[in-house]
């Protein structure tokens, strides 16, 4: 592995977010320069992190600050690329599962976007919004998953894959998609590939929450839907929180330590049931606007 390589993946996650999301801008919206508030309103993070970042990023000579006299001699920011590896990962032919995670363009990898980019056929699920497509500036066949019978998809992923060496993609969210996507992989034939890309997903953030004990609650606005994580030691949050919400709940999950310290994942329904953990509790909420 390159010292450049060693660079990155030694680098705090706060850091490699800004990397992605100043990449994403740079090669995708044509922004090579980006302002301060530029940064915090696409990562999300605070300032004072986004400044801890910088100032790591900087000294490793990843990006580099410039003066910007027209604006009141504030910096603006830009990546060095000649220092930075970029992503080699290879598209081949076969089908490829997309999990869009909270679904915010700048959380998406450059995996995620050059699978959809090369892809001849793509299926989407019902939590997916149509309004993401135009994020992704794709350029393929685009169906809605539940409108093909699963021996239709079989067919059509078959002449997509073995007849045409092509790429078929299935944009979805695991952590709801789960069993519909089974459904549709189960009649595809043994000798089909099959790979999993995912990007930043709700129950990624709900473990790193639960396990650096960080009692909060974060949302993100996906489409018509909103994804909330809330981490609490109080049961009765999780309900107050549901009580409180504007819009109909789809699915709920709930993340806490077992007895061995475990990671256990369960789907809850809207009534707090008890379980073995006299620990904080992660509960993912997934909310349709009403």
């Amino acid at each position: 592995m390159s010292s450049d390589n060693l660079v990155i993946k030694n680098l705090p996650k706060s850091a490699k977010l800004i990397v992605n999301y100043m990449k994403f801008e740079h090669l995708i919206n044509n922004k090579p320069y980006l302002t301060f508030a530029d940064i915090v309103n696409g990562t999300g993070l605070s300032p004072r992190t986004i400044r801890k970042a910088l100032t790591i990023l900087k000294d490793y000579g990843l990006v580099k600050a410039v003066i910007d006299i027209s604006r009141s001699r504030k910096y603006l920011y830009r990546l060095v690329f000649k220092n930075i590896v970029n992503d080699k990962y290879e598209v081949n032919s076969g089908l490829y599962i997309v999990d869009l995670g909270v679904g915010i363009t700048q959380h998406m990898t450059f995996k995620m976007y050059r699978v959809i980019r090369q892809t001849n056929l793509l299926y989407y699920s019902d939590h997916v919004p149509e309004t993401f497509f135009e994020l992704i500036k794709h350029d393929c066949i685009v169906r809605r998953l539940n409108a093909v019978e699963p021996e239709e998809f079989k067919k059509e992923v078959y002449l997509t894959i073995t007849s045409s060496k092509g790429i078929v993609t299935m944009i979805v969210d695991m952590l709801v998609d789960n069993d519909e996507v089974n459904k549709y992989l189960n009649v595809l034939d043994k000798n089909i590939p099959v790979h999993y890309v995912t990007g930043v997903s709700p129950l990624q953030l709900a473990v790193g929450m639960l396990l650096q004990g960080i009692e909060k609650k974060v949302s993100f606005k996906r489409g018509n839907m909103t994804i909330k994580i809330l981490v609490s030691k109080c049961r009765e949050s999780y309900l107050t929180d549901l009580t409180n919400s504007n819009g109909k709940l789809i699915k709920s999950f709930m993340i806490y330590l077992g007895n061995g310290n475990e990671i256990v994942l369960k789907e809850v329904n809207s009534n707090c049931e008890e379980i073995d953990s006299n620990g904080a509790i992660a509960y993912i909420l997934y909310l349709k606007a009403s």
